[in-house]
């Protein structure tokens, strides 16, 4: 992957947020991405990209707006890339990659790939490159894992008090 990453006949394709593109939500030893690889959101390709936000939130009923957008629409999303060349998939551990290299191989795409070890194996590999690297906060994931057991806690003795 890493020659691949330096070829510029391959186009490398992100489908995660962008929170997780630009390094603001780091799943990984550090955020950022592939280097030239270019992000479009594999929600993108849904008729409804907010669905699973609107799911989370009881404001819709159904997942229905999580079915694939037209073909005209989705070859739209995809126009700035070239059908003709190699393109890599990736995302954060193959599943949402997986989906757009569907959606690419029916638009017409001829040489798709999905990169298995995807962002968990880049962002760990500290010898790969990272465009907008950064690194796990790990004092502040600790402290807001010590304030989350403290309201736990917090919990379990107002539930104790009350059934007594």
């Amino acid at each position: 992957m890493l020659k691949l990453a330096q070829s510029k006949s391959v186009q490398i394709l992100d489908v995660r947020t962008p929170d997780e593109y630009s390094g603001k939500d780091v799943r990984a030893i550090r955020g950022g991405h592939i280097p030239n690889s270019i992000n479009i959101p594999f929600e993108d390709n849904w008729q409804d990209p907010a669905t699973a936000i609107k799911l989370g939130k009881k404001q819709v009923a159904d997942n229905s707006g999580m079915a694939l957008k037209n073909e005209a629409d989705l070859k739209k999303l995809y126009a700035n890339l070239d059908p003709d060349k190699e393109t890599v998939v990736y995302c954060q551990s193959g599943v949402r990659a997986a989906e757009t290299a569907v959606v690419l191989k029916n638009l017409g795409f001829k040489k798709v790939k999905v990169y298995d070890s995807a962002w968990l194996g880049w962002g760990n590999n500290l010898k790969a490159p990272v465009a907008d690297e950064t690194f796990l906060n790990v004092g502040a994931l600790n402290a807001k894992l010590s304030a989350m057991q403290n309201k736990i806690n917090q919990l379990e003795e107002a539930l104790k008090a009350k059934s007594n």
